[in-house]
């Protein structure tokens, strides 16, 4: 069974790469591109949890717990398109 790396956000560089008319954004961990596949509210942290772990059934996959979010990250050879799972607010 795999699992997924969990690394606090703060020690990921996070970086914006275009694609598909979009702007998405990614990170590189253990020398591999991952984008950004869900944002969770620190509230709903096993939400994130079970997100991670359903992805990580075929891909690498990074959580990354930040103050009151946490972010889902997926190897970029990942096919599937995630419209961005987001449940965070549109406005601060």
């Amino acid at each position: 069974m795999a699992l997924p790396d969990i690394m606090p956000e703060s020690q990921v560089d996070i970086f914006k790469f275009y694609e598909n008319h979009a702007i998405h954004e990614a990170v590189l961990h253990k020398n591999r591109f991952m984008k950004l596949a869900g944002v969770f509210l620190a509230v709903d942290k096993q939400a994130a949890i079970d997100f991670a772990y359903q992805l990580c059934e075929n891909y690498p996959t990074l959580l990354t717990p930040g103050g009151s979010q946490y972010r889902v990250w997926v190897d970029m050879r990942c096919p599937q398109e995630f419209g961005l799972k987001t449940v965070l607010p549109l406005s601060d």
